[in-house]
Parts: structure tokens; sequence; C-alpha cells
């Protein structure tokens, strides 16, 4: 080596992650756990006719989901803080270094912080009007289907619904993997 060349740095992330095909397997249940709610959610106004006692059913369904979320998330806070390292050096580089990294030249963290946070909450509102409507939506398409005769119309949706849970969960597991190799 001569004086004008400077030594490789030692590479920040490995070129192959040893622990995704791990990631896959842990991922799976979950994925497979998310569409069975979504499933049960969807179909139960064919099992259970009062609304109060549906209502009671899904609590009881998010309850246990959720927690079991909040459990797999400790893994991923357990990576991100093992990434902590490669944060630490994007911050000393500096912002403008640091791909990804907002800088105070983007629009949105131009804005006040009032107008920021009026932003999140009219963002908010959309998201849980549109919630709402397809969940209006999707319970109406079932009894129109009811209407039309099919037997157990709210279970065929929540099979469908399911099982496109459990894909686009897996797809978006293996675009993030993609991504980060």
């Amino acid at each position: 080596m001569t004086e004008r060349e400077t030594p490789p740095l030692p590479p920040t992330r490995p070129a192959t992650d040893d622990r995704a095909p791990a990631r896959s397997r842990e991922r799976l249940p979950a994925s497979l756990l998310g569409g069975a709610v979504a499933c049960v959610w969807y179909a139960l106004p064919d099992y259970v006719t009062s609304p109060r006692d549906r209502a009671l059913v899904k609590t009881v369904l998010l309850v246990p989901a959720g927690l079991y979320g909040a459990w797999l998330g400790r893994d991923v806070r357990a990576t991100a803080a093992g990434a902590g390292e490669l944060a630490d050096d994007a911050e000393r580089a500096g912002p403008a270094d640091a791909p990804g990294t907002p800088s105070r030249d983007t629009p949105l963290l131009r804005l006040p912080p009032p107008a920021q946070v009026a932003l999140g909450l009219g963002a908010l509102v959309v998201l849980a009007t549109g919630t709402v409507a397809a969940e209006r939506g999707t319970y109406r398409f079932g009894e129109q289907l009811a209407r039309g005769g099919v037997s157990r119309p709210h279970t065929r949706i929540g099979l469908a619904l399911g099982a496109l849970t459990v894909l686009t969960d897996l797809a978006g597991e293996r675009a993030s993997r993609a991504g980060a190799t």
C-alpha cells in the first residue's frame, strides 16, 4: 500500500444476514395469527348476531394479538439497538452525509410545531374515517351476498381477507429483507 492509498474501511454491515431465515421463521406465526384474526374479525357476523357481542369478541381477539405483537416488537427493538452503531456513525458523519436522514430543509420539518401537530391529527382523522368506511363497506357487501342467497357470506369474505393479510405481510417481510441486503 502506498502513502496515498487509504486503508479500506471495515464493513458496517455483513454482506449476508445469517439471521434472515430465522426472522422469516419467527415472522410466519405472526403472519398466520394476523390472518386468523382478520378472518375471524370479518366472519363474526355469520356467527354472532348482536353488534354488542361482536364488539366484545373483537376486543377479546385484539388484546392477545396486540400483546403478541408487542412481544415480537422486543426483537425489533433489540435489532434496532444493535444497529445503533450505524446510527452513531451516521450522526458523526453529519445529516448531509447520512442517507435517508431528513434535514431541516425537508418541507414538513420547516412547518412550525403546531402545524405539524395539526397535520398529524388531520392524517389520523382521514385514516380513521377511511378505516370505518372500509369496515362498513365490507359488512354491507357481506349482507348483500347474504340477500343473494350466499351461505356464510361474511365467512367467505373473512377467509379471503385473512389470506390476503398473510400474503401481504409475508411479501412485505420479504421485500424488507431484500432491501436490507
